[in-house]
């Protein structure tokens, strides 16, 4: 909706625009397709800024033209990188890519930084580390040794770009008594530092959305090379900044007059989006953790997550006022920090607390929280069944990890068997609506979906089977552990878990 308010005004500034003031012109079209891109209109972005390139390029060349009109044609080349490829067309994104980072490169080359500033430099390393960013975002999706090595370098080069300008300056202003003291950047290893809140203060809410990318993309490369402890750490480095970037946002709203807040426009991620960022940070701290069997402290980061994601939701439910705004942002150090026991709000909760408290369920199994596993489960499930019906994949997939806890370590078989047969019956109706759908073809221009396409993602028919057979594999064992005990068998003790049921 915000985007949607800044399309509809950007939209009506630019039909005020007389063309053939060239820069203005360009520069509209380049808000409107930025705007575009960050709602998923990628043909409407594309063609936006292609309009707009030949305009740049017809008004200048290599050898003309000052910085402002230079940066702006490697601007529209990075952007239609990015929308090539957010599009799967790596090839074509690269080329945009490279054409952008060779001529931001030319002009810092052929520029001193004391003739556009200090500002306008940093506005210029940002720009160069965003496409350093996209390149090695190309390189992760190649895969392979060779690439990820790349990858990391130019992540690592994207980063020292982001923070180049703020590394300066406070290595000059601080300095004392011929050693230089840098308050910025407070090094932890070799390959990693602390961004500290005095600048993040100082930079644009762009460039520190940028910046907690840049980190998360090396905590996802590290991730993907089985680096699990490094991984967390890199992670934990983002979510600090994310923290300190929303912070930092109160801190802003709180010094605004209500005037102020109502005439200021807002570039850069919405506080929502801020709180969102948090919550996916602490959940893939949370399934790095799990990936990496440390269950202990993924079940704390889903906990975290849990209770950071209901806080945040019930933010965004109140109306605004000053009250809010102090009373937030006198518990917003606790927030992500502190894991608290959060009650369900069947009518307030969303697909996101679902799957959040379905991995937590997990997690609690694993270090043989049992019932407080179980109890996660429940409220997973009832709020997958609110949101999506008795018959949503999510259902079925709730009711399989219900059944392997409850006909487990808890030795409930009446309840697991239970489970597993209502999971099985909404595997096969959901199997024969997407068999259906398959061979109808119908899925193309998206006329006739399975229920499972609801929400949490689509699976196709062959996915499914495998749930089917999973579902009738556990079935059959807990048949066959009913039958033991109507045997008497059960008097034998069993392993906790060598029961072979799985979720």
């Amino acid at each position: 909706e915000r985007r949607l308010k800044r399309l509809n005004e950007a939209q009506c500034r630019h039909q005020e625009i007389d063309q053939q003031q060239t820069l203005a012109y360009a520069q509209s079209c380049m808000d409107i397709g930025e705007l575009h891109y960050e709602l998923g209109n990628m043909e409407d972005s594309q063609d936006i800024y292609m309009n707009a390139l030949p305009l740049l390029l017809n008004g200048s060349d290599e050898n003309h033209g000052g910085n402002t009109v230079q940066m702006m044609v490697a601007l529209c080349m990075h952007s239609l990188g990015a929308i090539h490829a957010r599009c799967g067309e790596y090839d074509e994104a690269s080329r945009w890519y490279e054409e952008s980072l060779k001529r931001k490169l030319k002009i810092l080359n052929n520029t001193a930084d004391d003739s556009i500033g200090g500002e306008g430099i940093t506005k210029y390393r940002h720009e160069l580390g965003k496409t350093y960013n996209g390149l090695a975002t190309l390189e992760v999706m190649t895969g392979g040794d060779v690439q990820w090595e790349k990858a990391m370098s130019l992540f690592q080069e994207a980063e020292r770009n982001y923070l180049h300008g703020y590394e300066q300056e406070q290595s000059i202003s601080q300095s004392e008594g011929g050693h230089e003291k840098n308050n910025v950047l407070e090094a932890t290893d070799a390959s990693s530092t602390t961004v500290t809140k005095a600048a993040i203060q100082q930079m644009t809410p762009r460039h520190v959305e940028s910046l907690i990318n840049v980190r998360s993309n090396v905590g996802e490369l590290l991730r993907q090379r089985e680096e699990y402890e490094s991984a967390v750490e890199t992670f934990r480095s983002a979510l600090d900044m994310a923290r300190m970037a929303m912070e930092n946002t109160y801190d802003k709203e709180g010094a605004k007059s209500e005037i102020d807040a109502i005439a200021t426009p807002i570039d850069g991620p919405s506080p929502d989006e801020q709180r969102s960022t948090i919550v996916d940070l602490l959940l893939t701290i949370a399934d790095t953790l799990q990936t990496a069997k440390q269950y202990d402290e993924a079940a704390e980061a889903y906990e975290q997550a849990l209770s950071s994601h209901v806080i945040f939701r019930r933010w965004s439910e109140d109306n605004d006022t000053n009250q809010r705004t102090n009373d937030q942002k006198a518990i917003l150090p606790a927030i992500s920090t502190v894991a608290t026991n959060v009650k369900l709000d069947l009518v307030a909760a969303t697909t996101v607390e679902a799957a959040i408290r379905s991995s937590l369920a997990h997690a609690l199994g694993q270090i043989g929280q049992d019932n407080l596993s179980l109890e996660h489960f429940e409220a997973s499930l009832a709020i997958k069944r609110h949101i999506g019906g008795d018959s949503h994949m999510e259902v079925a997939h709730t009711l399989m990890g219900m059944g392997a806890l409850v006909g487990g370590p808890l030795r409930d078989f009446t309840k697991a068997l239970n489970c597993f047969k209502e999971a099985l019956h909404i595997y096969r109706i959901n199997l024969e609506e997407c068999s259906r759908a398959e061979e109808s073809d119908s899925n193309e221009d998206g006329k006739a979906q399975s229920s499972s396409q609801t929400f949490f993602g689509d699976e196709d028919a062959e996915e499914i089977d495998g749930h089917v057979q999973n579902a009738m594999k556990n079935i059959n064992l807990i048949e066959a552990a009913l039958l033991k005990d109507r045997d008497g068998a059960s008097k034998f003790r069993r392993p906790r878990k060598g029961n072979g049921i799985q979720s």
